[in-house]
């Protein structure tokens, strides 16, 4: 349970706490953080971030809900951008704002996939629920309104293919080496994930 809070100045404590927090775990491993350096790089007390979080994990199932509302806000504004038109332009929208969020968040991502694989910690049915609304924007901003030829199944592999390199690669890092040229105004990642999902949409372009 997370008590939420009332006044702006525990707004910002709040948001000190999950900056901190969010910090800390992309430099280090979940189990190797403790609630008092979180504590100590936001300025609070313990005392304080317990008043808001009955546990370390509770913290972290909260810093997880902020990324995923982070998610859909960017999300949002990218299907109602009216200015994004044409396929290869909404792959690469697609590819810059998710790999964004995944290296934006690696360390909160990685400590929850980690927990929730040791079964320590269930994501819920509310969060998993979100999580698919948003998937199936990002389906339908790539099927939704291209060619005829295109079909929701393909998009669907083609978010898949996306979002599991984006989540291995921040997770894991690299596991091959890449031989692939890229532009020089995209990062080499980005540039992979254009690739890798482009090859998914190759025959809907090509004739």
């Amino acid at each position: 349970m997370v008590q939420q809070p009332q006044q702006a100045r525990s707004h910002r404590a709040l948001h000190r706490i999950y900056k901190s927090a969010s910090k800390l775990l992309s430099e280090r491993t979940f189990e190797k953080i403790t609630v008092k350096e979180i504590a100590l790089h936001a300025s609070v007390s313990v005392g304080t971030i317990y008043q808001r979080f009955e546990t370390k994990d509770a913290l972290l199932c909260a810093l997880y809900d902020h990324y995923i509302s982070k998610a859909e806000k960017r999300i949002d504004r990218l299907v109602a951008d009216p200015s994004i038109v044409g396929l290869e332009e909404r792959i690469a929208q697609l590819v810059y704002i998710t790999s964004g969020l995944f290296s934006e968040w690696r360390g909160v991502i990685r400590s929850m996939h980690l927990r929730q694989q040791s079964n320590s910690i269930d994501i819920g049915a509310s969060e998993m629920g979100r999580i698919e609304e948003v998937y199936k924007k990002m389906v339908h901003f790539l099927a939704g309104r291209v060619a005829s030829g295109c079909d929701h199944d393909a998009a669907k592999l083609a978010i898949s293919t996306l979002l599991s390199l984006s989540r291995e690669y921040y997770i894991y890092g690299p596991t091959q080496p890449v031989e692939l040229s890229f532009c020089s105004d995209e990062s080499e990642f980005a540039g992979r994930l254009r690739v890798a999902v482009g090859a998914v949409f190759q025959g809907w372009t090509s004739g």
